[in-house]
């Protein structure tokens, strides 16, 4: 017996056969329907799920921009924080080596190597790249 239905050596007669085959065939006919209506269903969701999954790769594309845009300004402001940085503190460096009885470093004949715009130049990138480097160390850890 298989489910509610009997092995076809278990039928007695042509009348209980009649009546579970048509009790097989009204039940065939119900399923039929029940899986039609599901593949309606799932047709439909189908639609819903692809429109979700096409949302959801766009927001994450827009989250990620958004996020890198975020990330740059952030290194920019930090950027133009340290070279602000170092550019105060090469200028009041340069400002107190003007004051009469310090002089530059080497004394009256150095002055002008000091003030060649590549030495300034090179101050403030060694300057910069340290304030960089501290501030690394200390926010990192």
């Amino acid at each position: 017996m298989v489910g509610k239905y009997k092995d076809v050596e278990e039928i007695r007669s042509r009348m209980e056969q009649e009546r579970l085959y048509n009790e097989c065939r009204a039940e065939v006919a119900s399923l039929k329907k029940q899986i039609s209506s599901t593949n309606i269903a799932t047709r439909e969701y189908k639609h819903e799920r692809d429109e979700l999954k096409k949302s959801n790769k766009r927001i994450n594309t827009r989250l990620v921009t958004m996020t890198k845009k975020q990330e740059a300004t952030k290194a920019a402001q930090k950027s133009g924080m340290w070279s602000a940085g170092a550019g105060t503190t090469i200028a009041i460096l340069y400002e107190y080596w003007k004051v009469p009885g310090v002089g530059f470093p080497g004394g009256h004949e150095w002055k002008g190597f000091w003030e060649h715009e590549s030495v300034f130049g090179l101050l403030m990138f060694l300057c910069t790249v340290t304030y960089g480097a501290l501030y690394r160390a200390l926010h990192d850890g």
